[in-house]
C-alpha cells in the first residue's frame, strides 16, 4: 500500500503545481492558460496497446504499481486506462480540495478566464457547490468576480444557481444580490461594456427583481439597476438591522433621484429606530438641506438619537461639516448642547478647516439655550 500512497502523493503535487502554478502565471499574464504547463506523468514508462486500443505491453514498474493498487490489467483497454488515469487524477484533486478551504474552483475563478474553468471541470470530479469557511460557492465567487461567462459554466455543469448564503451582517443573499454588490465600478462597467455582466445574465434566466427591497441596498453599492429595483421596492420596509430601508439606504449613500423617490412615494418617518431617518439623513453626504425640512415636516425628530452613541442629526451634520443642514435643524429646534454617550455635544462634533469651524460654532451659539 505505501506505492500505492506515493502513486496518489504524486498525483496530489502534481494537480496542486497545476492549479496553483497556473493561477500565479495567470495573475502575471492574462494570456496564459492551461496548454502552457507540462503535466508531469504518473507512470515513467508507457503503456502500449494495439490498433484495436487493447493493451499489448505493460511494463513491470506499470504492473507493480496496478498489482499495489488492486487494479486487474487484463481487463483494461485504452478507454479504459484514460478513465483510470484520469479518476487517479481526479482523487489527487479531491485530497488537495479538502485540504484546500472549498475546492480549487474557488481559486480559478479568481483569473477570470472560462478555458481554464471548463479544463478543471474536465479534469476532475469537483463538488460544484462546495463551500468555503464563508459558506460562499463557487457560483457565488463567480458573481462576486463579475463573470457571467464563467456563471453559465458551473451553472450548465451542475451548480445550483437558486442557492442562499449568509452575509456576516445577518443577511440572506441570492447569487443576484452578490452579483449587484462588486463595489468596482471600473470592473463593473468594463465587464458590463463587454457583456459579461452576470446581473444581467440571472435576469435573463428567470431572476427578477420582484421584491426590490431585497436587492435595494446591494444595488447601492455598485449603482447598478437602482431606478428598476426601486419601482418594486416596499419603501416602508424594515432592513436587515431592523431600521427602515430608507434609513440603510441613506446611510449607504443614496443620492439625490433614490431620496426624492422615497419621499415623493410614500415613505413615512415616524418609526423609532436604532438608526432614525432623520439621523441617517444628515450623514448622507449628499443630500440637500431641502430634504432635511421635508424629513422633519414628515415627523423626523430633530433630536432623535441614535442607539448606542446616543448622536443626534445635528452632531450628523456639523462631523460633516454641512453648514446647510445644521441651520436647517436648528431652526426647527435642535438642541447644539444635548450630549452622546461620551458627553460630548454637537461643539465637539466640528470639523472643516478654521473657518467653517468657526461658522458653525457661531451658529450653534446662536441657537444655544
Amino acid at each position: 500500500m505505501n506505492m500505492k500512497k506515493n502513486i496518489i502523493a504524486s498525483a496530489a503535487v502534481f494537480i496542486f503545481c497545476f492549479v496553483t502554478g497556473y493561477w500565479l502565471s495567470a495573475k502575471s499574464s492574462p494570456q496564459s492558460s492551461l496548454q502552457a504547463v507540462q503535466p508531469v506523468p504518473l507512470f515513467t514508462e508507457p503503456v502500449a496497446f494495439t490498433e484495436n486500443g487493447v493493451i499489448c505491453e505493460i511494463p513491470p514498474s506499470t504492473a507493480s504499481v496496478l498489482a499495489e493498487m488492486g487494479v486487474e490489467p487484463a481487463g483494461l483497454d485504452k478507454v479504459k486506462w484514460e478513465m483510470f488515469l484520469h479518476d487517479l487524477g481526479a482523487d489527487a484533486v479531491a485530497d488537495i480540495d479538502r485540504a484546500l478551504d472549498g475546492n480549487t474552483l474557488h481559486m480559478l475563478i479568481r483569473t477570470g478566464q472560462a478555458k481554464n474553468i471548463r479544463a478543471y471541470l474536465n479534469a476532475a470530479y469537483p463538488d460544484i457547490d462546495a463551500a468555503d469557511s464563508r459558506g460562499f460557492t463557487p457560483a457565488a465567487y463567480a458573481a462576486l468576480y463579475n463573470d457571467s461567462e464563467i456563471l453559465k459554466i458551473l451553472e450548465e455543469s451542475g451548480a445550483d444557481v437558486h442557492r442562499k448564503f449568509a452575509l456576516e451582517d445577518g443577511r440572506t443573499v441570492d447569487l443576484l444580490n452578490l452579483a449587484l454588490r462588486n463595489p468596482d465600478n471600473s470592473l463593473v462597467k468594463f465587464m458590463s461594456f463587454i457583456g459579461n455582466d452576470p446581473a444581467e445574465y440571472l435576469l435573463e434566466q428567470g431572476f427578477s427583481f420582484e421584491n426590490g427591497e431585497e436587492y435595494l441596498l446591494d444595488s447601492l453599492q455598485s449603482w447598478r439597476y437602482p431606478k428598476e429595483i426601486l419601482k418594486t421596492t416596499n419603501l416602508n420596509a424594515v432592513a436587515h438591522t431592523g431600521n427602515p430601508l430608507f434609513s440603510e439606504a441613506l446611510k449607504a449613500g443614496a443620492d439625490k433621484d433614490v431620496i426624492r423617490h422615497f419621499l415623493e412615494n410614500g415613505v413615512k418617518i415616524t418609526a423609532k429606530a436604532d438608526l432614525p431617518v432623520l439621523n441617517a439623513a444628515a450623514g448622507n453626504r449628499g443630500i440637500r438641506a431641502a430634504d432635511i425640512e421635508k424629513i422633519i415636516s414628515m415627523g423626523g425628530n430633530v433630536n432623535g438619537r441614535t442607539a448606542g452613541t446616543r448622536e443626534t442629526p445635528l452632531m450628523a451634520a456639523v462631523k460633516n461639516g454641512r453648514e446647510d443642514l445644521a441651520e436647517a435643524l436648528l431652526a426647527k429646534g435642535a438642541d447644539p448642547m444635548l450630549k452622546d454617550a461620551e458627553g460630548e455635544t454637537a461643539f465637539d462634533y466640528m470639523s472643516g478647516n478654521a473657518d467653517k469651524t468657526e461658522r458653525l460654532k457661531k451658529l450653534m451659539n446662536a441657537y444655544r439655550k
